[in-house]
């Protein structure tokens, strides 16, 4: 079974959550990073493996309690920033989809009204609320 999943208390699970964003991004950026530099490939290669190892490990440590879920979650954060890091440094990436994720089920991108500037608001089904 994978680390990945909703089995976590929520600070603990919004990180786990991301981390499974990035290794799919990671996954995809491996196997199309064919022309890419080799500090970039080297750097690709296998990372999407070793992100969900190193979910598994905070996961058993909060688990054998070693780490509350704010403390697990907290070193997931630390970990995935420094990911962060390099995913810019290696690739260019400076802002990756992952980090978005959390925000694609509960909001849309709204175009903006040319006749009034203003962006339009959505009720909780994405239909128009006309503003009066």
């Amino acid at each position: 079974m994978r680390v990945f999943g909703p089995f976590y208390p929520p600070p603990l699970q919004a990180a786990v959550s991301h981390a499974e964003r990035l290794a799919d991004l990671v996954s995809v950026e491996e196997r199309s990073t064919g022309g890419g530099s080799d500090a970039a490939v080297a750097w690709l290669v296998g990372r999407s493996d070793e992100i969900e190892r190193f979910v598994e490990q905070i996961v058993d440590d909060w688990r054998a309690n070693r780490l509350g879920p704010q403390e697990a979650a907290a070193a997931l954060d630390d970990y995935l920033a420094k990911l962060h890091d390099g995913l810019h440094s290696q690739l260019g990436i400076g802002a990756p989809a992952c980090c978005f994720g959390s925000l694609t089920a509960t909001a849309r991108m709204a175009p903006l009204s040319a006749e009034t500037h203003s962006i339009p608001v959505y009720d909780a089904r994405g239909e128009s609320i006309e503003e009066s």
